[in-house]
């Protein structure tokens, strides 16, 4: 093939390829119009896949905003110390999340038969109701109870699709949508929470799932909290009793005596810095080592066991009281070893086994005075008759001169005012030991009263041949018209007594008697002597009933001072004695002293 025919080949070619690339113009609108519908389904498709990825951001925008409110929530329970504070704090954050009206936390009381609203968050505007839920009765919440625990959850928009014992109660608080979550642990429910709204709400699932978590987060924290309560309750009770028992209670290790606990009673003897002390040291103070009798050796055997309880009887001489102490080796708290001791006071049951050890030899004593009074009455007594049988014989005499029988007619007058006198002196031990002695007192005149005794007295010297005796009247005390409201006769009954000793016990030199005012109302008697004098172990003795016959000093019923005695603390007042042996006695005694008007006086 030549060239013209080659140029001419490729020029045919030329042409049939045109014919290919260039289309006509009805292919050419169709392929534009396929373009079209290709661009078309692409934006579609972009635009579907951009709304998909922004649904898939908003998703994990609003994931994200759960979770950080799940951490916040979380931080704050951890980090407040106040559960309470971090409670309603967190409240306050859901229930502002989650646009509710109110956020309520219910828990069953420990009673078993009632519930509570423990926390509470209101949005502005609704109402706090936590005041009006205290106490309710389960019965009262049990609709609630049996759905919310069968179906693990309550979570509606539209109140009226639950029963009508439910939705009535929440119509009644205006409420139109409620989402309520158990509050359990271990498969043991015991309480809720519950999330009310006002207005419409659907409630988003996310939502829902993000409250269930906290409600668990709450379980656990309002658990423990009961946990830590119910522990702290019962170690407060069992402090407050323990602090109330009138015994003292300690415990302290085994091996250093280092106190762990004390209660409130030993504290109090102690102090209440003594744990950490050594027991012996806060016990008894002094001691250089364990208390002598402590059995702390003995309350564990070879095997390492408690043998029991050891107990005693102890002396304190801190606190000068008596105790009946146990001891026992038990397990403290912390596992280790430890003796724990209790002591009761047994100080009024000691005084009282004393007292009554007293009481018996104070009986064995009085039956023992006694038969000595009764020997010496029976003595008393068969002198003066004796005096008379014996001496009206005589009398009976026709051979007898008129002034022997004068004697012997003495004799027995003086027998017969002896045994007469024995007689009231007995009577009167009757009454008093009755409570039958009554005092009757009348104004008297103590001056006359006391001049009175002086010329008796002269005269009963003279009776019994002792006229060298010196009878003086100390009149330097007396109040000029001394007009007291006493008994004239038990006041004449006390000195006679006390002057009829004075005289029997005297045989030189005086006895002297009279008055002074020593206070505002008291008059102070005495009367002194110079005769034989007392014994100082016998002073507080000479007034107990029945010693004189116990002392036989010279002779007598012994009845005398206990009479005196008793006579004087009717009128108020009191009597002693100041004495010493071979130089004398001075009895002392007052009465209270109340003045009236001289024309008033009868003595």
């Amino acid at each position: 093939m030549n060239q013209t025919e080659r140029i001419a080949q490729l020029e045919d070619e030329v042409r049939e390829l045109k014919a290919q690339l260039y289309a006509t113009s009805e292919e050419f609108e169709a392929s534009n119009e396929e373009l079209d519908k290709f661009k078309t389904q692409l934006e579609q498709m972009v635009e579907l896949k951009t709304t998909e990825l922004t649904a898939r951001q908003e998703e994990l925008e609003k994931l994200n905003r759960h979770q950080e409110v799940f951490i916040k929530v979380m931080q704050i329970l951890q980090l407040e110390e106040d559960v309470s504070k971090g409670m309603n704090i967190t409240l306050e954050i859901i229930g502002n999340y989650t646009r509710v009206s109110r956020v309520q936390i219910f828990e069953n009381n420990t009673d078993g038969t009632t519930y509570s609203c423990r926390y509470e968050w209101c949005s502005e505007g609704i109402d706090p109701i936590i005041h009006f839920s205290q106490n309710l009765p389960l019965k009262y919440g049990k609709p609630w109870f049996d759905l919310l625990y069968a179906n693990n959850i309550i979570c509606t928009s539209d109140i009226y699709s639950l029963a009508p014992e439910i939705y009535e109660m929440l119509d009644r608080q205006y409420v139109k949508a409620i989402l309520a979550l158990p509050m359990s642990m271990y498969g043991t429910h015991f309480g809720f929470i519950i999330f009310t709204v006002c207005n419409d709400k659907t409630w988003d699932e996310k939502e829902v799932e993000l409250l269930t978590n906290i409600s668990q987060v709450f379980s656990n924290i309002i658990r423990r909290q009961q946990v830590e309560t119910a522990m702290s309750l019962s170690q407060q009770t069992m402090r407050t009793v323990l602090d109330n028992i009138n015994t003292k209670i300690f415990v302290a290790e085994y091996e250093s005596s280092k106190i762990l606990f004390a209660n409130n009673t030993f504290r109090q003897e102690a102090g209440e810095d003594v744990e950490g002390k050594l027991c012996w040291q806060s016990l008894k103070s002094g001691l250089k080592g364990p208390c002598e009798k402590c059995p702390r050796l003995n309350l564990i055997d070879s095997n390492g066991l408690p043998t029991g309880v050891h107990y005693w009887e102890d002396y304190n001489p801190n606190t000068k009281r008596w105790y009946f102490i146990m001891n026992t080796a038990i397990k403290w708290v912390n596992g280790q070893l430890a003796v724990m001791e209790l002591s009761t006071d047994i100080t009024e049951r000691k005084l009282n086994e004393i007292e009554l050890v007293r009481a018996r030899e104070k009986a064995e004593e009085s039956d023992k005075l006694k038969s000595a009074f009764l020997a010496n009455m029976s003595h008393e007594i068969r002198t003066p008759i004796n005096g008379i049988l014996g001496f009206l014989r005589f009398v009976a005499n026709d051979d007898l001169s008129n002034e022997r029988k004068q004697d012997y007619l003495n004799i027995i007058n003086n027998s017969a005012i002896q045994l007469v006198q024995l007689i009231d002196d007995i009577i009167d031990v009757a009454k008093i030991e009755a409570r039958q002695m009554n005092m009757f007192p009348v104004p008297v005149d103590v001056n006359k009263l006391m001049n009175e005794l002086q010329i008796y007295y002269e005269s009963f010297l003279q009776s019994k041949n002792k006229i060298h005796i010196m009878l003086i009247l100390d009149d330097s005390g007396f109040i000029d018209n001394c007009i007291a409201l006493v008994d004239p006769i038990r006041l004449r009954q006390v000195f006679n007594n006390l002057m009829g000793n004075a005289v029997k016990y005297t045989d030189k030199g005086y006895i002297r008697f009279g008055y002074r005012q020593t206070t505002p109302d008291k008059l102070e008697f005495v009367v002194e002597d110079t005769g034989i004098g007392i014994e100082e172990n016998k002073h507080k003795v000479i007034f107990k009933r029945f010693r004189q016959a116990e002392n036989h000093f010279r002779g007598g019923t012994g009845l005398g001072l206990n009479i005196a005695q008793s006579l004087v603390q009717m009128m108020g007042g009191n009597i002693w004695v100041e004495s010493k042996i071979d130089e004398g006695s001075a009895f002392y005694f007052d009465v209270l002293f109340v003045p009236v008007n001289k024309e008033d006086v009868v003595v």
